[in-house]
């Protein structure tokens, strides 16, 4: 018995010059019993679209593909969506991005299940990629047989390596007061003079951008004053806060 062998025909009608229609692939077992593998075409070709994103959890390089779903086979009949099993993009080198979009060598791909039209996936590496996308969809025959459309034009994008973050700092020390001294000065005779006017808690923050003589003005709200004076100035020996010091 000579093993069942396959025959690809098309069939025209060629009655006044009508042109063919319709594909079909025929299956002929060795008594040449014929009977149609494949009464429908693929889908027409999607139309894939590219871009850099970010996804939550996830480090390094990552892209969105976003299509439209094709509503037709290549014969123009109406393709349900619900057809429609899987849409499968590869991904890889670009062999030309002008004056058109080429796809290149395919690295590898990612498959998004049933009708969605988006899918967000990780690559290895940050670069320029070229990709295409494939619809697969239950054909019209009986029973439906999976077959999957051409290529899609390629779309190319580049992934962008982000910065490094910001340096920390700069760390400046915080200057504080670091004795219990508070004074208030007062200017006679050409002469600065510094008069004790009361008492300050250590590790008050001191103003570094007002410094009076050796001292800087601190908070006048932090100072225990000895008397009823409250002078609009008052300062205090200021220094380095010490190691777990706060205010």
């Amino acid at each position: 018995m000579t093993l069942p062998y396959r025959l690809f025909l098309m069939c025209a009608l060629l009655i006044f010059g009508a042109t063919p229609v319709l594909a079909a692939e025929v299956v002929c077992d060795s008594g040449h019993a014929c009977m149609p593998a494949l009464r429908q075409a693929a889908a027409t070709v999607p139309v894939l679209r590219l871009a850099a994103t970010t996804s939550a959890g996830v480090t390094g390089p990552v892209m969105t593909g976003s299509w439209t779903n094709p509503t037709q086979y290549t014969d123009g009949s109406t393709l349900a969506a619900s057809a429609i099993t899987q849409t499968r993009i590869q991904y890889g080198t670009c062999a030309s991005i002008t004056p058109s979009v080429t796809m290149g060598t395919v690295q590898g791909q990612a498959i998004a299940a049933g009708t969605v039209t988006t899918l967000t996936f990780s690559v290895s590496s940050y670069g320029v990629y070229c990709a295409q996308m494939l619809t697969t969809a239950m054909s019209l025959d009986t029973p439906p047989v999976p077959r999957e459309s051409a290529p899609s034009l390629a779309a190319t994008v580049t992934l962008i390596a982000p910065p490094p973050a910001p340096p920390s700092g700069p760390q400046l020390q915080q200057s504080v007061t670091v004795t219990t001294i508070a004074y208030v000065p007062v200017l006679g005779n050409n002469r600065l003079t510094f008069l004790i006017v009361g008492k300050v808690p250590l590790g008050i923050p001191c103003d570094l951008t007002q410094p009076d003589g050796p001292f800087f003005v601190i908070p006048r709200s932090t100072v225990s004053y000895d008397g009823p004076t409250r002078p609009t100035t008052v300062v205090g020996a200021c220094g380095p806060a010490a190691s777990g010091q706060t205010s």
